[in-house]
């Protein structure tokens, strides 16, 4: 994907959507909507169109991003710990 973006005209189709191309790892995240870890055309183009405007436009979304990511670890982790408490539970009645 980063050598991708080197290509003028891929650089040039970005600057025409007012995407800045040096995040291209972030970039990437964001257009890769389900994680496959390949970005299709439908994704890129509603990504790009998502992100059109200034500049600031990627950050914003990258902090979406992370906001969606970290809501899921911090569930994973409540998840964790009920499981942890109900089997402490469970010890404690038992004995």
């Amino acid at each position: 994907f980063e050598a991708y973006l080197q290509d003028q005209n891929v650089q040039a189709y970005f600057q025409s959507f007012q995407l800045d191309v040096t995040q291209a790892k972030t970039l990437f995240r964001l257009l890769d909507f389900d994680g496959s870890n390949n970005v299709k055309i439908d994704e890129f183009v509603e990504g790009c169109m998502r992100m059109r405007g200034q500049a600031r436009s990627i950050d914003v979304h990258m902090l979406l991003y992370e906001s969606e990511k970290m809501i899921l670890r911090q569930a994973e982790f409540m998840q964790h710990v009920e499981e942890e408490l109900f089997e402490m539970r469970s010890l404690k009645v038992a004995m």
